[in-house]
């Protein structure tokens, strides 16, 4: 399950991670729990095509139901990447959703995708997250963005 701010990577990092099990043997499907973004499960479809892993067919409206949904179409899969819409850790109803969607998946990685150059907001970020229950790990994207290296 990956999670994260708006625009910091998710859907591309779960169609690369998605690649990655594909090249160690292992059959992948990626499911796109954002319903938020008006272009994220188009985007998502084409970058798992490309790779040549599965993705999820979004007919509900809400992502906890995307999410259940889609771990039930992708069962015969060794390995399930949910990509999760944007959030904020000030957003309390967007966690409280990160959570249903977590009760559902039950995941055993929870990813924190973050921006790299995003700076000294990573660490307010990171903790306002990690106090959810929502991640086990992180995952800095777009190093090649910053000469610093920012919230890594």
């Amino acid at each position: 399950m990956l999670v994260g701010l708006q625009g910091s990577g998710k859907t591309t990092t779960a169609a690369k991670l998605a690649t990655f099990f594909q090249r160690k043997g292992l059959r992948s499907a990626v499911i796109c729990a954002d319903t938020f973004r008006a272009g994220a499960y188009d985007q998502l479809k084409a970058l798992a095509r490309s790779k040549g892993c599965s993705s999820t067919v979004r007919k509900e409206t809400g992502c906890p139901a995307v999410a259940r949904n889609g771990l039930e179409a992708t069962k015969k899969y060794d390995v399930r990447i949910v990509d999760t819409a944007g959030r904020h850790a000030l957003e309390s109803d967007l966690i409280q959703e990160m959570k249903d969607i977590h009760a559902i998946v039950n995941a055993d990685h929870k990813l924190l995708v973050m921006d790299a150059a995003l700076g000294q907001q990573a660490s307010e970020q990171a903790k306002g997250i990690q106090r959810s229950g929502s991640d086990n790990g992180r995952y800095n994207n777009q190093l090649d963005g910053t000469a610093k290296g920012g919230g890594a």
